[in-house]
């Protein structure tokens, strides 16, 4: 089940739109939307449901121990996927599958390398919360005796995840690597019940690998992805208006520095995204024009360096 490959290129191609394309390079940033919020309506759900039907599927052959440290842990819980927020891209730099996603204009691939980390940018800045809501901070202190004692900073920045991983394809109903992993869960649960000791249950994050599973209808896309978790909220998330209503979102970006768990971009201090190449998309229309536009907006945003290409599709 493992699936952190890297990509086979070294770029992920990241298929977009005109806009897309000059919000990107005009930004310096990559958006990464909810997951609550994909096309596919499983998403981030997927490995996880496929954990589940196989237990269900070998429950009758493991011990009772073993169940109970399954069924009493995060292992089997549904993905709470409202707090990871996810950007695609593909390993494949001309790709029809995609190209048809934006036939209805021009559509270019973005070529990011891919064994650069990219991290969230700060929206806003401070070290508090500017407008907490009700409660913000009531569970983060408890009186022992007699005067409040902060357990947690509700402010503390924490980021998670940033890098490019491959997506594994893969049945819903579990595959022979869910079956080792079920296993291997449950034994060493039990087995360190019985001798007095634990596991320790991190749960899902980020990078946990059932992130990067994806239903096999999909496998057309040959999809890489970047998902990231970060707190406060207030500090890095945006929205925007989508036919699904309002959407969360935050901005990718280069110049991380360290603070808290995580590194970030601070307000105001984004840099150059690591791009190597842009491809333009199928189009019937004069690809030379295309290259001219596409090469000086490119040099006059900083992107000098940064290879142009046409694709070879056939496809108007």
């Amino acid at each position: 089940m493992s699936n952190g490959e890297t990509v086979e290129t070294g770029i992920a191609w990241h298929y977009t739109t005109s806009a897309g394309l000059r919000g990107i390079i005009e930004a310096n940033a990559l958006r990464a939307s909810s997951a609550a919020f994909m096309n596919d309506a499983n998403e981030m759900r997927t490995g996880v449901g496929a954990l589940r039907s196989t237990y269900d599927r070998i429950k009758s052959s493991l011990t009772k121990a073993e169940c109970d440290e399954i069924e009493r842990g995060s292992f089997l819980q549904d993905s709470v996927v409202d707090k990871w927020y996810l950007v695609s891209a593909s390993t494949s730099r001309d790709l029809l599958t995609l190209w048809r996603s934006y036939g209805a204009g021009a559509s270019y691939a973005i070529g990011f390398d891919a064994a650069v980390k990219l991290h969230p940018i700060e929206h806003i800045a401070g070290e508090a919360n500017p407008s907490p809501p009700p409660g913000f901070y009531d569970d983060a202190y408890e009186e022992i005796d007699g005067r409040p004692v902060r357990l947690y900073n509700p402010d503390g920045v924490g980021v998670f995840g940033g890098s490019w991983r491959t997506v594994a394809y893969v049945d819903p109903k579990g595959e022979k690597s869910h079956e080792e992993e079920v296993r291997t869960f449950a034994k060493r649960g039990a087995t360190a019940a019985e001798s007095d000791s634990f596991l320790i249950d991190l749960g899902v994050f980020a990078e946990s690998d059932v992130n990067y599973e994806k239903d096999l209808a999909f496998v057309d896309e040959r999809e890489t992805r970047i998902v990231v978790e970060v707190t406060p909220s207030w500090k890095f998330v945006q929205y925007r208006e989508s036919r699904f209503g309002i959407v969360p979102f935050v901005e990718l970006g280069s110049g991380a520095v360290h603070a808290g768990i995580g590194r970030y971009v601070p307000r105001g201090a984004r840099e150059p995204l690591p791009i190597r190449e842009v491809m333009i998309g199928p189009s019937p229309l004069d690809s030379r024009a295309a290259e001219r536009a596409l090469r000086q907006f490119l040099d006059d945003r900083g992107y000098g360096e940064v290879a142009i290409s046409r694709s070879e599709t056939p496809f108007r």
